[in-house]
């Protein structure tokens, strides 16, 4: 006998109603959670030679996965055995994939995981079509090969061997995304080459503590090409130069610690350092100094002769940094527009939805941008990749739907989530991983109301290596979360196809964008102009199309 909707739904509702240590506080009690309710279903599915009953079953547990959002381990139970149910047959691919995006979500620390499952969907569904048109799922097959590589961005030989499968791909495809893979190639072959450098440093270092030349290029490494003066900290110990011996330890502590004076001379130390690094390096020694710069302003008030150098300092490094040219390859270059910072822009003048949607079906209207579509993390990639602090305002009304509002907000070179309408009444920053949350990460403001126009702020403020974002609603304060932006990892199927760029999107919900203003507080923004690739189903970052961020 089947179990129909009615009696599985009531089941399940209570056990949802359950505190969290109750049935999922461990993975063994969620499991015991799921067979109570779905354990005789799922023996008698796997009993019979029919796919059509594992397709119906797969279905009702990705139904009540959307309803254990909150609840991490009873939503991996569920989503898991959805995926391997509907992919008993091809009919059943879609739910398996999404399946895997709602767990993904939900729960961030199986982003990978959930990635590969896409992946393996994906090169099935290409492999499957032998003759005719397979330029959507090659595509679809790309995207995720990407998605995957840019989860794995701390493995770069990893993210190599993604890119030469979509590189294949793409060639048998002729798919007008070989360029963008190409580049992505050649930043991950820059990285690698990079990173031995510095194994091989550190090899020669091990054998001879003493040898000073050696010593200074591990410390340079990582000081400029790798932008990382923690890691530079633990060599810097006997190196020759007094500068690096001197300021290193400071800046390895960040700026948010740095004291008044140490601040200007950090600051005049980066700026020297851009001054001479490589050409690719040069924008985040210049945003370093600009961070220690600003340190300084805050810190000292009198209004002399010292805080009025340092302001002309500052106007200069920043005048250098927004001088500086594009990446190598980045995309349509030569019609990007500049931001200059207290100027508020309305991006989305300069959307196309056409080139811009990574998922849904979008369309500007009389009113502004609307997604008509209702998929799961349907988004599109505003045309503006940014580096440093901002405001951005946005005025939306939610037509359709009860599910999330969603903004993607990059945060230096990591990124941030802003869920406004999570689990329907609760406002989430979701980007945050380790053993502690911040106090303000998720906040109950109730639901968001149909037809009634709502206008968010999302500011963001970065200093070295430290950020705060702050989101209101309407005026009022909602949450906010300060820290190190190297923590900040965004869940991984809201990717969106640029490095540091802006996105909005939703979640099975029809909403009107009306405007989109962005306003550069420091640092600087590029808007890209028409000659942009289409972002298509790309669920990836371009690692080579951005800005270094302060």
């Amino acid at each position: 006998m089947r179990w129909t909707r009615f009696c599985v739904v009531p089941v399940l509702a209570s056990l949802l109603a359950l505190p969290l240590g109750a049935i999922a506080a461990e993975a063994d009690k969620a499991a015991e959670a799921f067979d109570s309710v779905y354990g005789a279903d799922l023996k008698r599915v796997k009993a019979t030679p029919d796919v059509k009953d594992d397709l119906e079953l797969a279905t009702r547990l990705f139904a009540a996965a959307k309803e254990a959002t909150g609840q991490p381990e009873l939503l991996t139970v569920l989503c898991g055995k959805a995926h391997e149910l509907a992919t008993a047959h091809p009919n059943g691919y879609p739910t398996a994939i999404a399946a895997m995006e709602l767990l993904a979500a939900g729960v961030p620390g199986k982003g990978v995981w959930c990635a590969e499952r896409v992946v393996e969907i994906r090169q099935w569904q290409f492999d499957a079509v032998r003759t005719g048109d397979r330029a959507t799922p090659g595509e679809e097959l790309i995207t995720a090969l990407l998605g995957l590589a840019d989860l794995k961005s701390g493995a770069p030989a990893e993210g190599a061997a993604l890119c030469r499968k979509a590189e294949i791909v793409a060639r048998t495809i002729k798919s007008d995304r070989l360029a963008d893979i190409d580049m992505r190639q050649k930043a991950l072959a820059s990285a690698l080459k990079t990173l031995r450098e510095a194994d091989s440093l550190k090899a020669l270092l091990e054998k001879n503590p003493q040898n000073g030349p050696v010593r200074e290029r591990l410390v340079r490494l990582y000081l400029v090409d790798l932008d990382n003066p923690v890691e530079a900290a633990k060599y810097v110990e006997g190196v020759a130069d007094q500068s690096l011996a001197k300021y290193i330890p400071a800046a390895a502590k960040g700026v948010e610690s740095a004291p008044e004076l140490a601040s200007k001379e950090l600051g005049e130390w980066y700026r020297a350092l851009a001054e001479g690094a490589p050409a690719g390096a040069k924008a985040a020694m210049y945003a370093r100094a600009i961070a220690y710069y600003e340190r300084f302003l805050e810190l000292h008030t009198a209004e002399d002769l010292d805080r009025t150098t340092a302001s002309l300092v500052h106007k200069k490094v920043s005048a250098e940094l927004a001088t500086l040219s594009a990446p190598a390859g980045t995309v349509g270059a030569s019609t990007e527009t500049l931001i200059a910072p207290g100027k508020a822009v309305d991006v989305l003048k300069s959307v196309d939805p056409q080139k811009d949607a990574v998922k849904g079906q979008w369309k500007m209207q009389e009113g502004g941008l609307r997604v008509v579509s209702n998929e799961a993390a349907q988004r599109i990639a505003l045309p503006v990749v940014v580096a440093g602090s901002y405001e951005f305002d946005v005025e939306f009304t939610r037509t359709g739907g009860s599910d999330n509002i969603v903004f993607i907000v990059p945060v230096a070179s990591s990124e941030a989530l802003i869920s406004l309408n999570a689990f329907m009444d609760t406002a989430m920053f979701e980007a945050t991983h380790g053993q502690g949350e911040p106090k303000e990460n998720k906040v109950k403001v109730g639901k968001l109301q149909n037809d009634r126009k709502y206008s968010v702020r999302v500011q963001v403020l970065v200093r070295g290596d430290d950020a705060q974002v702050t989101v209101s609603l309407d005026g009022k304060r909602l949450l906010g979360w300060t820290g190190p932006h190297g923590s900040l990892t965004r869940p991984g199927d809201w990717g969106l196809p640029r490095r540091q760029g802006l996105g909005m999107g939703t979640w099975c919900s029809n909403v009107t964008f009306h405007t989109a203003k962005l306003k550069m507080l420091s640092g600087k923004a590029k808007l890209l102009g028409p000659t942009r690739p289409p972002a298509g189903a790309a669920a990836s970052r371009d690692p080579q199309v951005g800005l270094r961020a302060p």
